[in-house]
């Protein structure tokens, strides 16, 4: 969990406190990996535990140690995008951009699938997604490029020039235009379902030319299990990481930690899972822990102190609310006393809540009697509840 360190509440600056175990097995499988870089073995870390438990305090940790020690990495965040097209559209813009990575395969496979879905067709989306692409700049004239389901992308590709002829000869060998047959005369569904396959193809070319290790963070899991379940396909909401064709399966010298609500069940869908994957549960703070975190937050008083830790049994979420109570009671002048925090859990969200407006404290309310908490539930039930409800101060809250 972040902690804060100066007096205002809306200007503490954060700093991560606890979780020495969660980063010591880390650390261990780090050491481990770079040992034994370059090799095919898959590794999986997975934690897990209920919302606002920390995991996403304990990524963005992680996610520091990498950029301090110079790692390459890549943070997936699914809290508001789920769509697989989209994440990895947008993870190869990304990568392109930190690390000079280049993804011909998939973005070729990409604009084939954009061709074929993007309803309207947008003309200035495909001409800007032509134009940030080294291969398809060689392949297609972007302003000319003509957006038509109807049409094969092979019948679209121009005449390459000398100097760049070994350079898509290099990705596709010596018949460019054969190998965007190919990916014409797949179906739609099969272009989408291979799109990671395809990615991962040139990640392992990225891999190779940096020769170093890379490091995947995946963010919020749980989203794609509360769409699969909205939707009636959960049996294959993440196909596209675990699957035969998805990117884990196919990307070697990669270490993945993904943080959800609950544990990873892939090994019931393939057992082989069961030894690739090291799962750890996010438990709540110590004592200890507790009162470290509220000293980092400026928070003196050894009573409240002690006094939080027993009413919030050191759970991060209570935790961090009676620090944001702490300093709204700072800031409007009142005494900070014992009893401003309640007896329990129930009575500190009551007295959280009247810091806020009275949509946000009906939302407040609402999510104290929801066990457990996924975001697809609370849009479900706060419409049906909550006049005006409104989703932005949900994300906020």
């Amino acid at each position: 969990m972040r902690a804060k360190t100066t007096d205002s509440y809306a200007e503490l600056a954060p700093v991560f406190v606890g979780r020495e175990q969660e980063i010591k097995r880390f650390e261990q499988y780090y050491q481990d990996f770079l040992k034994h870089y370059p090799h095919n073995s898959i590794h999986v870390i997975n934690y897990y535990g209920i919302g606002g438990i920390g995991k996403t305090s304990l990524l963005n940790h992680l996610q520091d140690t990498l950029i301090e020690r110079g790692n390459k990495y890549y943070l997936i965040d699914l809290k508001n995008n789920t769509n697989p097209a989209e994440i990895l559209k947008i993870a190869s813009i990304s990568l392109a951009k930190a690390y000079n990575f280049e993804f011909p395969k998939f973005d070729l496979a990409l604009l084939a699938y954009m061709r074929r879905t993007l309803t309207p067709v947008n003309h200035t989306e495909i001409e800007s997604f032509i134009g940030g692409s080294k291969l398809l700049n060689l392949l297609f004239d972007a302003s000319s490029f003509i957006p038509d389901v109807n049409l094969a992308l092979a019948t679209s590709i121009i005449k390459l020039a000398d100097s760049t002829i070994a350079y898509v000869r290099n990705i596709f060998g010596s018949d460019p235009a054969a190998a965007v047959k190919k990916i014409d005369n797949l179906s739609t569904e099969e272009i989408l379902r291979r799109l990671p396959a395809f990615f991962a193809a040139d990640m392992r070319e990225n891999i190779k030319k940096i020769d170093d290790p890379f490091f995947f963070l995946i963010d919020t899991f749980e989203n794609l299990v509360d769409e699969a379940e909205t939707k009636g396909h959960s049996a294959y909401y993440d196909n596209w990481l675990r699957g035969d064709d998805g990117l884990i399966q196919n990307m070697p010298n990669c270490l993945w930690v993904i943080a959800g609500r609950e544990s990873l069940k892939w090994e019931q869908e393939d057992n082989n899972w069961h030894r690739a994957i090291s799962a750890y549960k996010l438990l709540n703070f110590t004592q200890e822990e507790t009162i470290a975190l509220l000293n980092a937050q400026n928070i003196s008083d050894d009573e409240i102190k002690n006094n939080i830790y027993r009413i919030t049994d050191g759970t991060p979420f209570y935790v961090n609310a009676c620090v944001r109570r702490f300093y709204n009671l700072l800031d409007r002048g009142e005494a900070i006393t014992v009893d401003k925090f309640g007896a329990n859990k129930d009575e500190l969200m009551e007295r959280y809540a009247r810091d806020y407006d009275l949509q946000t404290k009906q939302i407040i309310y609402v999510l104290s009697f929801i066990q457990p908490f996924t975001e697809a539930i609370a849009e479900k039930i706060m419409p049906t509840i909550i006049p005006d409800y409104s989703r932005e101060r949900l994300k906020k809250l």
